[in-house]
C-alpha cells in the first residue's frame, strides 16, 4: 500500500526507494531482535555464571601477589560494578542521562562482566520489572519466595516480553546492542582467556568483580522488595555499595535523579549534557 501511494503520487524514484529500504532494514531488524532477545535464562546461567563462579574459586589458589589482586579487583569494581552496570539501568533501563558515544561503547562492554545480560536484555527484564512490579508477572520478585528472587528465577521459564518495551533501543543507532546480545558470551570468555595469559592474579580479580556484581544485583532483587505489603523498600547499603538508588524513591520516580540518590554525583560527571 506504501508503494502504491508513494507511484500513485508521483514521488521520484529515489525517495521510493529510500522509504523501501528503510521499511525493509526496520523490519529485518526487528525480526532479528526478536530472536536475540529470547531470554534463555537457564541456559545463560549454566554457560556463564555457574561456570565463572567455579572458576573463581579455583583462581583464589593462584594468586601471587595479592598487591596487584586487590587493586585490580578494586578497578574492575568500580568498571563493571559502580559505572557500567549502574548506566545498564539509568541510562539504557530508564534513560536518566545522555552519555557520549565512547563511554556508551565502553559501559556496554565493561557491563557484560556484570553478568546480568546485554543492556538490550537487560532494560528489556528490567523495564518488565516496574511495569508488573511485585506481581505473579514480576519473576524475580520476593512474592514467590527470598530464593526464587535471589536466584531460583533463572530456573523457570522465561516470561514471553513484548518486544516493544525496549522499542526505543532499536532504533539504528543502537545497532550494537544486538551485536552485544549475541555475542557476549564469546566476547566475555575471550577477554578472559587474554587477562589470565596477561596475569593470573588480575584474571583473578576480574573473575571476583564478576561475581560480586552479580550478588550485589541479585541482593538487590530479593531484599529491596517487601513481599508483605508488595512494594519496593530502602536497603541503603546497598545503594552506597552500588553508588546505584534508594529503591522506594526509584520505583516511585523511576526516571529521576534525586540529589540524595547515592549515585547523584556519579550521573553528573558522566551526564554529557
Amino acid at each position: 500500500y506504501i508503494v502504491i501511494l508513494l507511484y500513485k503520487y508521483s514521488f521520484s524514484p529515489f525517495i521510493l526507494y529510500s522509504v523501501l529500504s528503510y521499511i525493509t532494514s526496520l523490519i529485518s531488524f526487528i525480526l532479528k531482535s526478536v530472536v536475540m532477545l529470547d531470554l534463555k535464562l537457564t541456559q545463560y546461567f549454566f554457560k556463564l555464571i555457574a561456570p565463572v563462579f567455579t572458576i573463581t574459586i579455583i583462581s583464589f589458589f593462584m594468586i601471587s601477589d595479592i598487591t596487584i589482586f586487590v587493586s585490580s579487583f578494586l578497578l574492575f569494581h568500580v568498571l563493571i560494578n559502580i559505572i557500567s552496570s549502574n548506566l545498564y539501568h539509568r541510562f539504557w533501563s530508564h534513560k536518566q542521562l545522555t552519555l557520549s558515544k565512547p563511554i556508551e561503547y565502553f559501559a556496554c562492554y565493561m557491563g557484560l562482566f556484570s553478568m546480568i545480560g546485554s543492556p538490550l536484555s537487560y532494560a528489556l527484564l528490567h523495564r518488565w520489572h516496574h511495569r508488573h512490579t511485585d506481581t505473579e508477572k514480576d519473576m524475580h520478585s520476593p512474592i514467590h519466595g527470598r530464593f526464587t528472587a535471589f536466584i531460583g528465577w533463572y530456573f523457570k521459564p522465561s516470561p514471553s516480553i513484548p518486544i516493544m518495551v525496549v522499542k526505543d533501543l532499536m532504533r539504528p543507532e543502537y545497532n550494537y546492542l544486538t551485536h552485544a546480545t549475541k555475542y557476549q558470551l564469546p566476547i566475555i570468555y575471550i577477554t578472559l582467556c587474554i587477562v589470565g595469559l596477561l596475569s593470573v592474579n588480575v584474571l583473578s580479580a576480574l573473575l571476583l568483580a564478576m561475581c560480586v556484581s552479580f550478588l550485589l544485583e541479585m541482593f538487590v532483587n530479593a531484599f529491596a522488595h517487601d513481599p508483605i505489603t508488595k512494594s519496593a523498600k530502602d536497603v541503603k547499603i546497598l545503594a552506597w555499595i552500588k553508588l546505584g538508588t534508594y529503591h522506594l524513591q526509584h520505583h516511585l520516580y523511576p526516571n529521576k535523579v534525586n540529589k540524595d540518590d547515592p549515585g547523584y554525583y556519579l550521573v553528573k560527571l558522566l551526564n554529557k549534557k
